[in-house]
């Protein structure tokens, strides 16, 4: 199968998809908080598995997120 599903922290409820031959890049690290985390590392890991697979569990988690970091 040449499809490959995107679904990024904003993109709650609706799946898109393109082909391999659309992707022109690939994350090989993002910051936060001032920190780079790398792909395949323990922390990496760990987000990837704490992130709710649910799409209304990642929208009710984004809530809480955004509530606290409001205070």
């Amino acid at each position: 199968n040449n499809t490959i599903i995107l679904r990024g922290d904003g993109n709650l409820s609706i799946l898109e998809s393109c082909t391999v031959d659309d992707v022109i890049a690939e994350v090989i690290a993002v910051m936060r908080g001032g920190k780079e985390i790398k792909v395949g590392s323990f922390k990496w890991k760990l987000y990837g598995y704490l992130w709710p697979q649910n799409a209304f569990l990642r929208r009710v988690g984004l809530g809480v997120y955004r509530r606290l970091r409001r205070k």
